[in-house]
């Protein structure tokens, strides 16, 4: 999952609480330079689930309201 915050103190920790909330472990997160702000950041996480799973949706839709930016893009097959 990729996504960008506002930039506000505590942005990143309110997400993974609700990453956390929803049962989702985080085995990575990474973060880069945006392009086109200064001072802004996308965040690359690595989620341990499903990308079928239906609480995937419900993990977009809660975060949708807390990010700029939200795109799953892509999924390991064990």
């Amino acid at each position: 999952v990729i996504f960008t915050t506002e930039d506000k103190v505590g942005a990143l920790a309110s997400i993974i609480q609700e990453i956390a909330k929803l049962g989702f472990s985080m085995d990575k997160i990474i973060s880069r330079p945006t392009k086109d702000k200064e001072w802004g950041y996308y965040f690359y996480v690595e989620l341990r689930g499903s990308i079928n799973n239906k609480t995937l949706d419900d993990l977009k839709d809660t975060l949708k309201n807390k990010v700029k930016i939200i795109k799953v893009v892509g999924s390991y097959y064990k």
